[in-house]
């Protein structure tokens, strides 16, 4: 299963983890072992506890859920920012954004919404010009008291060519 994905988006999967998960970055498999923690439930978002994970912050981002097909980025950290090439942080997209990136990355966390599991991407950056940079990242589910996803906690890192 592969989530919609643009055509300036070059080498570029996009998938759920739904088993045992081999990852290139020590980081990524970090942070799904701690969201495994959780299973068969989900990690509330105050579950997170930012100071066990300092030296994930740097590439850590965040996705608040507004409603359904609306979101906000809630933090982008600077390693995040490097390679993607600008903060997004406080920015709302959705479904019926003018901009086709953007309801291209709303339909996404949509699907990982509705799976209530991480999912895993990488590829090249080419669609940022950047045809020789490769990254691996990870979007997981986060969960309120009532256990409806409220946000979705991701980490995104450069690979070694």
């Amino acid at each position: 299963m592969n989530s919609t994905i643009s055509p300036e988006f070059v080498d570029l999967y996009r998938r759920p983890v739904t088993g045992p998960a081999s990852f290139v970055s020590s980081q990524i498999k970090s942070l799904y072992d701690w969201w495994l923690e959780f299973h068969p439930m989900m990690p509330a978002m105050d579950a997170f506890d930012i100071v066990e994970h300092r030296s994930l912050a740097p590439n850590l981002f965040l996705y608040k859920i507004l409603e359904p097909g609306k979101y906000q980025y809630r933090l982008n950290g600077e390693a995040v920012v490097s390679l993607t090439g600008a903060s997004q942080s406080g920015r709302i997209f959705s479904l019926e954004d003018s901009d086709e990136e953007a309801q291209i990355l709303a339909d996404y966390l949509g699907e990982v919404i509705s799976s209530r599991v991480p999912w895993t991407c990488g590829g090249s950056m080419a669609h940022l010009g950047k045809d020789w940079m490769r990254f691996e990242s990870i979007d997981c589910p986060m969960a309120g008291k009532d256990g409806v996803v409220t946000h979705i906690l991701g980490l995104m890192v450069k690979l070694d060519n």
